[in-house]
C-alpha cells in the first residue's frame, strides 16, 4: 500500500517548521541582544521617533565635546591671564614705590628699568601661550605667535628708544597702528618721494618727509613708528611727528642741524654748559668747536642741549666725539627722488593769494605754465606768504596754481617784487639721448628695448614710465617685467612696433619705489571666534593680545624702560616725570574696571584684567550649566531610545519557549505522518 503522505504535504510540513525556526533564531537574537530588532525595519512605526531621539543625542554628545575643548582653553587663557596679572601687579608695587619717592640716583633707575624689562619679557612670554598647536591670544590666526615686541636687552631696547630720537608710543592708537602700503591709489609703484629737509634751504630748521602721489598717509597716527623698505637709501625706521598735504605726507622726527657759524652754549645733560665757537654742518652732520678740544666733555652716548644759536637749539645724543669734532646721531631721511632741480625762476612777479582755494595767480602772463603738479614753488617778497608750496594743479595754461599746503594767506598784489623758484625732483630714472626699440607683441606683453644693458635696472613692475621724443610711442606705460640684464621691459599698454632711428628717445620715471608699513608689535587679527554652548546660546571668545588690559601694561613697561640714565630721555630726568605717573595710570587701568575719571582714560578701550577674569568666569558657567543641561537631555532621549530598541525580557523567553514547544510538537507530528500508511491507518 502506498503512503498517505506524499511531497506536496511534505512541502507544506516543512514550511511550516521553517517559519517557526525563523521565530526561534530572530528571538535568540533579541536575546542575546536585549534589541527588538538589528535594523530599523525591525522597529516599525517607531522608527521616526527612533531616529529623531539618536539625532538629538549625537547633537548634543557633538556640543558636550566642542564645549569641553574650548573650556580647556578658556582654563589655559586663565592661567596665563592670572601669570600676565601677577606679573602686572609685581611691577606696580615696585613702581608705586619709585613714583612715592622718585628717586634720581642711578642704582634706583637701572633697578626699575630693568624690572620693567623683565616684565615686559615675561608679558611677551604669557601672551603667546601655545595649546594643544594653538596659540590662544591671536585671534584666528592661530598658528601665529600673537607678540614680538623685539626684546633682545634692556641697552639695545634703550638705543632705539632713546626718548630724544625716537619716543615710545604714548597713545593706544599710534601703538598699535596697522598698515603696510607699497604703492599709491591707482597702482602706481614709483610713488614715493623721499625729502631730507622739505623748504630745501640748509640755513634753516629741517624737517624731512615722505609723500605720495595719492593720498595713502590720510589715517596714519601722529607718535606711531613706521618701517621704510625697498628703497636705495631711505630703509628704516622712523617716528611720525604729523601728517600733512591732505594726507599726502608723513613729517617724520628729524634730529638733523643747519648750516651754521658762532658762539652757542652746549650743556650735557646733568652737567654744565661749555659755551664756545662751533661750526654746525647738516651734511656731515657734525658740530666742529673753533677751539681744539672744547667738545671733549662730551662723551659718546651723552645728550646735550644747543642753546644760544638762532637755527639749531635742541637736545642732541653724542654719536662720536674727538673733542672738536662731534658727530650727532641723526633722525633723517636721505633726498631720493628728491633733489631739486630748477625749472624755472620767476622775478618781478605781482602774485595774489586766496586762502579758500589755496590759489596763487600771477598779475599778468602765465609763468607757471613750465609748472606741474607735484612741483616746488617758493615764494618770496611778500607779506606773509613766503614759503614753499607745492603744486597741487596748474590753471589757465599757467596764469595761477593751486597748492597742497593749508597756510595760504590772503594777500592782494603790493607790488612787482614777488618771486617764485620752482624746483621738481630728479626722477629716478632719466634716460636721455637713447634710441629705444618698440615692439607689439601678439600674445605677450609689449616691449622696450634699450640695447644697453642695465639701463632698465632699477625698475621694478607697477613703475609707471613716460617715453618722449618716440617717432609714435610717446606716453606713459605700467611696467610689467624686467628682464634679468635690464636691457629691456614689458608694459601693461600697447605700443607701436617701432624700430630705432636717432639718439633722441628720452625715458623717466618719476618718484621712488618702497614699502611704509606701521611697526606693531601684534601679529594676530582681531577677529572673534564663536563659541556655540547650545542650539540657543552662544558666546564669543574676543581676548587677544591687544587688548587694553594688556597693550596698556606693556606701554606702561616700555615708557619705564625707555632712555638711558644720565641722557635727556632718562627717567630721572625732570621733564621725563611724567612717563611714571602716566605709567602708574595705564597699569591701574590694566588691572581694575577702567574709569573715565582716570586721566589716561581711553574711550573704547576699557578692557581690564579684572574685566577678563569676569568675562572667562561667565563663559565658563556658561559651559558647565550647558553641559549639565546637556548630560540631562541626553539621559532623557537614551530612556526614551533604550524603550523603543529593547526587550522585554519576560515576553520574549516565554515566546522562545513556546515556539520552542511547538517545534518539538511539529516534528513529531512530521515523523508520525511520515510513517502512516493505509495499511497502517486501516
Amino acid at each position: 500500500m502506498s503512503r498517505i503522505a506524499n511531497y506536496a504535504s511534505q512541502q507544506i510540513l516543512n514550511s511550516y517548521l521553517q517559519k517557526v525556526q525563523s521565530r526561534i533564531q530572530d528571538t535568540q537574537v533579541q536575546l542575546t541582544s536585549e534589541k527588538r530588532s538589528q535594523d530599523y525595519s525591525g522597529i516599525g512605526g517607531d522608527t521616526q521617533r527612533l531616529v529623531g531621539y539618536e539625532v538629538d543625542v549625537q547633537k548634543l554628545s557633538s556640543f558636550i565635546l566642542g564645549n569641553n575643548t574650548q573650556d580647556i582653553f578658556l582654563q589655559s587663557t586663565e592661567v596665563a591671564v592670572s601669570g600676565i596679572e601677577k606679573t602686572i601687579k609685581d611691577f606696580r608695587t615696585t613702581l608705586t614705590s619709585f613714583n612715592t619717592t622718585r628717586p634720581t640716583d642711578p642704582n634706583a633707575i637701572r633697578t626699575i628699568q630693568e624690572q620693567a624689562f623683565r616684565a615686559l619679557q615675561s608679558m611677551q612670554s604669557y601672551l603667546n601661550t601655545e595649546v594643544n598647536g594653538r596659540h590662544i591670544f591671536s585671534g584666528n590666526r592661530a598658528d601665529v605667535a600673537p607678540v614680538d615686541l623685539k626684546l633682545t636687552t634692556l641697552s639695545e631696547f634703550q638705543a632705539k628708544f632713546d626718548g630724544v630720537n625716537m619716543s615710545f608710543p604714548t597713545t593706544r592708537e599710534a601703538h598699535l597702528e596697522d598698515f603696510n602700503i607699497n604703492m599709491d591709489s591707482s597702482g602706481k609703484t614709483n610713488w614715493l618721494t623721499f625729502t631730507q629737509d622739505k623748504d630745501g634751504n640748509s640755513t634753516t630748521s629741517g624737517i624731512s618727509t615722505i609723500t605720495a602721489t595719492t593720498a595713502q598717509f590720510a589715517n596714519v597716527s601722529v607718535g606711531s613708528h613706521i618701517e621704510v623698505t625697498g628703497t636705495a637709501n631711505n630703509n628704516g625706521t622712523y617716528e611720525v611727528a604729523a601728517v600733512t598735504g591732505g594726507g599726502t605726507t608723513i613729517e617724520i622726527v628729524t634730529k638733523m642741524l643747519t648750516d651754521e657759524t658762532g658762539g652757542a652754549a652746549l650743556t650735557k645733560t646733568g652737567g654744565t654748559a661749555i659755551n664756545t665757537s662751533v661750526t654746525f654742518n647738516r651734511s656731515a652732520g657734525t658740530i666742529v668747536a673753533a677751539t681744539t678740544g672744547a667738545l671733549s666733555g662730551l662723551a659718546v652716548g651723552s645728550s646735550f642741549t644747543v642753546s644760544g644759536t638762532a637755527q639749531n637749539n635742541g637736545t642732541f645724543i653724542v654719536e662720536s666725539n674727538n673733542g672738536t669734532t662731534l658727530k650727532i646721531k641723526e633722525a633723517k631721511l636721505v633726498n631720493e627722488g628728491t633733489t631739486a632741480s630748477t625749472v624755472a625762476s620767476l622775478t618781478g612777479q605781482d602774485f595774489t593769494f586766496t586762502n579758500a582755494t589755496k590759489t596763487i595767480a600771477a598779475g599778468a602772463g602765465t609763468p607757471f605754465s613750465t609748472t606741474q603738479p607735484g612741483m616746488k614753488v617758493t615764494i618770496g617778497g611778500t607779506t606773509s606768504n613766503n614759503g614753499t608750496f607745492t603744486v597741487a594743479s596748474v590753471l589757465g595754461g599757467g596764469s595761477s596754481i593751486t597748492v597742497l599746503e593749508n597756510n595760504v594767506v590772503d594777500e592782494a598784489p603790493v607790488g612787482a617784487n614777488d618771486t617764485a623758484l620752482i624746483t621738481t625732483a630728479t626722477p629716478t630714472l632719466d634716460l636721455v639721448a637713447q634710441s629705444f626699440t618698440f615692439t607689439n607683441n601678439a600674445s605677450s606683453f609689449d616691449t622696450v628695448d634699450s640695447g644697453v644693458a642695465g639701463s632698465f635696472s632699477d625698475l621694478k613692475i607697477g613703475m609707471k614710465i613716460t617715453f618722449g621724443n618716440t617717432l609714435a610711442n610717446d606716453g606713459t606705460y605700467t611696467v610689467t617685467g624686467v628682464s634679468s640684464d635690464g636691457k629691456s621691459i614689458s608694459v601693461l599698454e600697447t605700443l607701436f612696433t617701432e624700430a630705432p632711428t636717432l639718439n633722441n628717445d628720452t625715458a623717466v620715471v618719476t618718484q621712488a619705489d618702497g614699502t611704509v608699513k606701521a611697526v606693531s608689535y601684534y601679529l594676530g587679527d582681531t577677529f572673534a571666534r564663536t563659541q556655540r554652548v547650545s542650539k540657543t546660546q552662544q558666546f564669543d571668545i574676543d581676548l587677544n593680545a591687544i587688548d587694553p588690559a594688556f597693550e596698556k601694561a606693556i606701554r606702561a613697561m616700555s615708557l619705564i624702560a625707555q632712555g638711558q640714565f644720565g641722557t635727556a630721555g632718562g627717567l630721572e630726568q625732570t621733564a621725563n616725570a611724567n612717563r611714571v605717573v602716566d605709567a602708574v595710570n595705564l597699569i591701574d587701568l590694566s588691572l581694575k574696571f577702567n574709569s573715565p575719571t582716570n586721566p589716561k582714560y581711553e574711550a573704547g578701550a576699557t578692557g581690564s584684567i579684572e574685566q577678563a577674569f569676569v568675562t572667562m568666569g561667565y563663559q565658563r558657567s556658561l559651559i558647565e550649566t550647558a553641559n549639565t543641561e546637556h548630560t540631562r537631555l541626553i539621559g532623557f532621549f537614551e530612556s526614551r531610545v533604550s524603550d523603543l530598541e529593547n526587550i522585554n525580557q519576560l515576553d520574549v523567553i516565554t515566546r522562545l519557549l513556546d515556539d520552542q514547544n511547538a517545534l518539538q510538537a511539529s516534528y513529531k507530528a512530521m515523523s508520525t505522518i511520515r510513517g502512516l500508511s493505509l495499511q497502517n491507518f486501516l
